[in-house]
Formats: C-alpha cells, sequence, structure tokens
C-alpha cells in the first residue's frame, strides 16, 4: 500500500493537490484532488473516526471541489468502495451520481459544476 500511495502521489505530483485538516497538531482529515484539464479526480479522504459525523467531510469537500473549480475544472470525479454505505451516502447529498463501477469494489460517481 505504501509502495502505490508513493507512486501514485510521484507520477502527478504537479497535478495534485492535498488537504490536510489537523486539530492540535493532530491530522484529522486528509483529502487529495488530481487535476487533468477541466477534470479533476477526488481521492482520499479520511476523517479520523473520533471526528466523523461533525460536517468535516462535506466542508474538506465542498472547498476541494472550490478549489478545482478556480483551477478550471468542471468535472468532478472519484471512486468509493460499495460497502462504505456512508461515504456514498456523503457523495450523494453533495450531489455526485453513480456512473460507472471500476471493480467489483468500487463505484464511480461523478459531478458537473
Amino acid at each position: 500500500f505504501k509502495k502505490w500511495i508513493a507512486v501514485s502521489y510521484a507520477s502527478h505530483m504537479d497535478q495534485t493537490t492535498t488537504m490536510v485538516l489537523k486539530h492540535q497538531d493532530w491530522i484529522i482529515g486528509h483529502l487529495s484532488m488530481r487535476l487533468e484539464g477541466n477534470n479533476a479526480h477526488i481521492f482520499h479522504l479520511f476523517i479520523d473516526p473520533v471526528y466523523r459525523n461533525k460536517g468535516l467531510a462535506t466542508k474538506m469537500v465542498h472547498e476541494m471541489e472550490h478549489h478545482g473549480h478556480e483551477l478550471g475544472a468542471l468535472h468532478f470525479t472519484l471512486n468509493v468502495v460499495k460497502k462504505n454505505k456512508a461515504a456514498i451516502r456523503l457523495y450523494q447529498k453533495l450531489g455526485y451520481e453513480e456512473y460507472g463501477q471500476s471493480s467489483t469494489e468500487y463505484i464511480k460517481m461523478n459531478k458537473t459544476i
């Protein structure tokens, strides 16, 4: 997993934005976005379990969408694990719609701003 993360970020470093949310020097949230033209792919959303259900994921996604839009993104995509029902509900609430599957484990979702 660590090798995949390193390769994933290194190969697209100039196109990737990462947002980190901290509380008292502790990372409690993380979100990344890769920009390619007017398309942005959101990935690696994580909120520390202690801080979940406080609206932080919603705020982070909104902020990242705003940043992406400022950089010219009009279309946003993401992949979510099928069994992660809470994340699917979150993304649906934020206007994302399912448009396919990338494997037997992942649902592809998108949104146009």
